[in-house]
């Protein structure tokens, strides 16, 4: 948690004004969902499906208990990512950022510099998800 944090600090959003960052409890929950459907990784390896789900073209709803919820009408999830309070339902943790351009852009960025790929073809099995249009397999 403390890597991917810290890497959204002072590498992705360095100079933006602190309250544009993703918040903490948004990066926790990412990476709290990553070890849950990990079998077992370093926390290196976490960190790197941290950037991977982050840099992904469409990404997974993070529902926990709630996924029953999921078509709910009387909910409003906001457009974009879903990514659910896991002690409130009616949370989606991930509607008040509105930068998922810009963080999957350095998220992406910072794949490729660390010379890992930057598709989710990896994750796919793990997150339950479709695979990526632009899914390149893991190096």
């Amino acid at each position: 948690v403390k890597l991917a944090k810290l890497w959204a600090c002072f590498v992705a959003f360095p100079c933006w004004d602190e309250k544009r960052r993703p918040r903490s409890f948004l990066i926790e929950l990412i990476v709290r969902h990553i070890c849950l459907s990990a079998e077992s990784m370093s926390a290196w390896d976490i960190f790197v499906e941290f950037l991977r789900f982050c840099a992904a073209k469409r990404i997974q709803p993070i529902m926990w208990d709630w996924s029953d919820l999921d078509k709910d009408p009387r909910l409003n999830w906001g457009k974009g990512p879903r990514i659910i309070d896991p002690l409130n339902p009616t949370n989606n943790v991930a509607k008040p950022f509105r930068f998922w351009s810009f963080l999957r852009k350095y998220a992406r960025k910072s794949l490729q510099k660390m010379g890992y790929s930057v598709g989710t073809a990896s994750t796919k099995t793990r997150w339950e998800g479709s695979e990526d249009d632009e899914a390149i397999p893991k190096v």
